[in-house]
């Protein structure tokens, strides 16, 4: 409890939240992140504070941003949807049209802070899953078919860090009625069970 007071505790109304307390520059992504979690524990903050990240077409990560960012719209969509928008509302709307816009063969996304597209179309996955299935359909039989045969998940070559990002997607679907092949999660989790600990290959940029 002690770490959700010390989110609460720092954010701005109005303005979010940044990586730090130290860091004087608030962004859209953690803003987003952290009034989902804070939300999960009854101490949801004020919506205001992300939606003063939309732009016309997206939401962004900072004032002035050159290139949009798929996970942050990512994110942003599961903090308006743990408020409790619905799939109806125009910011909603906005980011399924520009998620929409920016997937890749119909099938996955990438993004401008980490190597992986299994990142970026996890967290996708999470936040559509029981709310907007259709987007993610095919994102879940991408990941299904792009398993190793040894049971883990990497863009070049196995990573537990990866693993990781296609197992939770596959579980948060199945938790809420999709349907995924029981021996994918099997596989997948005995790999990530022998194979979890460090180093780690570098994925973020």
């Amino acid at each position: 409890a002690s770490f959700v007071d010390y989110l609460y505790k720092n954010w701005k109304p109005n303005k979010g939240i940044g990586l730090s307390i130290g860091y004087s520059i608030l962004d859209g992504d953690d803003t987003s992140l952290v009034y989902e979690v804070l939300s999960k524990f009854n101490k949801a903050p004020d919506i205001e504070s992300v939606l003063a990240f939309e732009e016309d077409e997206h939401f962004r990560t900072y004032h002035f941003e050159a290139n949009s960012s798929r996970s942050v719209n990512i994110h942003s969509l599961g903090a308006l949807r743990a408020y409790g928008l619905s799939i109806d509302h125009p910011s909603v709307k906005k980011i399924l049209h520009y998620l929409n816009k920016t997937k890749i063969s119909d099938a996955y996304w990438v993004d401008k802070w980490n190597l992986s597209p299994y990142y970026t179309t996890s967290h996708a996955i999470i936040a559509c899953a029981g709310f907007a299935n259709s987007l993610v359909e095919n994102s879940i039989e991408w990941i299904s078919s792009t398993q190793l045969s040894d049971g883990s998940w990497g863009q070049h070559g196995a990573t537990a860090e990866e693993t990781a990002y296609a197992l939770q997607a596959l579980n948060v679907w199945k938790q809420r009625g999709g349907k995924i092949s029981p021996e994918v999660i099997k596989k997948g989790t005995m790999w990530l069970e022998a194979h979890n600990e460090p180093p780690y290959p570098p994925l973020w940029i």
